[in-house]
């Protein structure tokens, strides 16, 4: 949870603009956005966080390693599962968004549950931003 505490602060910044840090000045402007655009921009840092995750594991040899389950994800992001059994319903929104959209893939395991990876278009889009940011030079496609 306090990963997506800091994405929506640098969301905040880069939208609104730098600002004073006193713990004030801070709430008082961050409460002069609308609860929906709140909401757009927290959603929006949770589908990078997801597409970096599998972004990360792109680099693995093991092909088996480079589809993760919806748990794995989470429990990587540190967003806990539900309360009321359902798993990790937050998160997989995000990836129902994100294979609506072919940023992802989705395979069905045999004892029911899916895992998920990048699509090969997805990957080589970050792929090219990491080079440009220089990091994983060795991308490979």
């Amino acid at each position: 949870m306090e990963l997506i505490g800091r994405w929506l602060i640098t969301s905040y910044n880069l939208i609104i603009g730098s600002f004073d840090t006193g713990k004030e000045n801070h709430i008082a402007r961050l409460h002069g956005l609308q609860p929906e655009q709140l909401a757009r921009i927290g959603l929006f840092y949770l589908e990078e966080a997801v597409l970096d995750v599998l972004y990360e594991v792109v680099h693995s040899d093991n092909d088996q390693e480079t589809w993760l389950t919806t748990a794995k994800i989470s429990k990587r992001l540190e967003i806990p599962a539900s309360d009321t059994g359902v798993g990790y319903p937050l998160v997989r929104y995000i990836l129902d968004k994100l294979l609506s959209e072919a940023r992802v893939q989705r395979r069905s395991l045999d004892r029911g549950g899916a895992r998920y990876r990048l699509t090969k278009e997805e990957r080589e889009k970050r792929c090219d931003e990491s080079r440009k940011e220089r990091q994983y030079a060795n991308c490979q496609d």
